[in-house]
């Protein structure tokens, strides 16, 4: 019987490694989508060609 208990306790652990392996993996994908979506400039960020061409012909 103890060897039983201890196959269920073996078995039970390692199914919380994968759950906790697979959580990592799904975090840092997710966290890899953040990061590159922070890295593209949104539309407000990106410069317009009227404020160049008035910066440029301000020279």
């Amino acid at each position: 019987m103890k060897e039983q208990d201890r196959n269920a306790y073996n078995s039970r652990v390692l199914e919380g490694a994968e759950r906790n392996a697979w959580n990592i993996k799904l975090t840092t994908i997710y966290l890899d989508h953040l990061k590159s979506k922070q890295e593209k400039p949104s539309e407000q960020d990106k410069p317009h060609l009227d404020d160049y061409i008035i910066k440029k012909g301000g020279k």
